[in-house]
């Protein structure tokens, strides 16, 4: 488990508490790299428990959440998205190619923004949803790509529900930028994913392959949405026909399996 785990690369994308967070944990639960993308800079609501020092302050988030890794976990490598390969918004830079992700965690506010699942999906590579909210964070789903649900089905589901989803959810991304995250629920948060991506790691199917997990405030117990397929989705089209190049999808067994 802990060779696999070494052996492992984990991009983060969003370095506020949850993501900063989330980053030092995976690197003291084993993970052998990572990768950081955010081009903002720490502000004082970044501040916390298991995330930024008063210290890093005014820093780039990237090079902050560096050196909380280097100061447990040295001999984990880590990289800013500006040095790794130009692809699943881990390096919106242009650098020189490398081997993609194993598990790229984004992390965003108010909505999931559907053009970067759609590349992110696009590149086969597994991936984890975190989106903050005003009142409740939503980790999930975990998707390996033509294996489970995607964040287009869940969007789907809900626009069934509710058709102004589509426009709330625009909205939603529109007016959230750089939200300060509330710290008891960022930390509920990146506790919830990390238990994703080390599922995933070490060979189980993470339980937010086929739901989301919503923790809300004020008591922060996380509660689980079942999802599925959408029909009018193609998502499972590349489990026939995955994309060039691409990572055979992670597989597993549920925790708990037989």
């Amino acid at each position: 488990m802990l060779a696999t785990r070494a052996r492992a690369t984990v991009a983060v994308v969003g370095l506020g508490r949850v993501g900063a967070s989330l980053a030092v944990h995976l690197a003291t639960a084993g993970v052998g790299s990572l990768v950081l993308e955010d081009r903002g800079t720490v502000l004082t609501t970044d501040v916390g428990v298991g995330a930024y020092r008063l210290r890093d302050v005014g820093a780039p988030r990237d090079i902050a959440v560096r050196r909380l890794v280097e100061d447990v976990a040295p001999g984990v490598v880590v990289t800013s998205g500006t040095d790794a390969r130009p692809s699943v918004d881990v390096a919106a830079a242009a650098g020189p190619p490398g081997p993609l992700p194993d598990v790229v965690v984004v992390v965003e506010h108010g909505a999931a923004d559907p053009e970067r699942v759609g590349r992110i999906v696009g590149e086969g590579v597994a991936h984890l949803s975190v989106v903050v909210r005003e009142a409740d964070v939503v980790v999930g789903p975990f998707v390996r790509p033509g294996l489970d649900p995607c964040l287009t089905c869940v969007d789907l589901h809900r626009a069934d529900a509710d058709p102004c989803w589509p426009q709330l959810a625009r909205q939603l991304r529109a007016r959230a930028v750089r939200v300060a995250e509330e710290s008891s629920l960022a930390a509920s948060a990146a506790a919830v994913a990390l238990g994703q991506v080390l599922a995933a790691l070490d060979g189980l199917v993470p339980r937010a392959a086929t739901a989301h997990i919503e923790i809300p405030a004020p008591d922060a117990v996380p509660r689980l949405r079942e999802t599925g397929r959408h029909p009018r989705c193609g998502c499972d089209e590349l489990a026939r026909t995955p994309p060039d190049g691409a990572p055979l999808p992670m597989s597993g067994r549920r925790r708990g399996a037989d």
